[in-house]
């Protein structure tokens, strides 16, 4: 009888002395973070056309045959994105932190960005405003460029026709022509670089975000 006390006491100890585990403990894991999709949702909404009013839509084609070229990427391309999702969001960090935002390419960009903006140590002359005419000319060449850069077997899923490709690629390129979305692109961009440059300026970001969170988490409680 003494040993069985003697146990049970030793059992009801060693249970009482182990923390519980809280609840929260589970939900505070982060989940793997899906790198796939985002990409492929961005290629979506660059490849659809803009909305269209009925008589637009009826008098053009392009815009329908674009959309269902659109469509069909987004589902071919989403079939082996599912599958192979655990492997693609393990590759793509690696390639983008390798090849895109190395030390050593970060360089390069910032020493070609310096020469242009500051040829001899000073800012350079602004060049002239573009005529409309130039403007569209510009487009043109550009637009030919990336038609010409899309290698010959990615040309289909730009469209049927060479008209539905160069459609597209002016769908694509219409975001870029507003002052706001590449005032906001080019801030994005700084910051990204500043952030790979200097890291501890994320570091005290988040760490003044957990603060501020803690706070006002205590401040709900009470």
């Amino acid at each position: 009888m003494r040993r069985s006390n003697s146990s049970s006491t030793v059992r009801k100890s060693s249970t009482s002395s182990t923390p519980p585990i809280p609840s929260h403990a589970a939900a505070s894991i982060p989940a793997p973070t899906d790198y796939a999709h985002p990409p492929l949702t961005m290629l979506l909404t660059l490849l659809s056309p803009p909305p269209l009013s009925a008589s637009t839509a009826m008098a053009q084609s392009t815009p329908a045959t674009s959309t269902w070229t659109s469509l069909a990427l987004t589902y071919t391309l989403s079939l082996p994105l599912t599958f192979f999702e655990p492997f693609v969001s393990r590759l793509l960090p690696y390639l983008l932190y390798t090849h895109v935002l190395s030390a050593l390419r970060l360089t390069e960009i910032v020493r070609a960005a310096r020469r242009a903006l500051f040829p001899e140590g000073w800012p350079g002359p602004t060049p002239p405003e573009p005529t409309p005419e130039e403007q569209v000319a510009i487009r043109t060449e550009l637009r030919r460029r990336l038609l010409a850069a899309v290698p010959v077997p990615l040309a289909v899923f730009l469209g049927p026709t060479p008209e539905a490709r160069a459609y597209t690629i002016d769908a694509m390129l219409d975001p870029l022509s507003s002052q706001a979305c590449n005032a906001h692109l080019t801030l994005f961009i700084l910051d990204l670089v500043l952030l790979t440059v200097f890291p501890e300026l994320g570091a005290s970001e988040t760490a003044a975000a957990a603060v501020t969170e803690g706070s006002v988490d205590r401040t709900g409680a009470t």
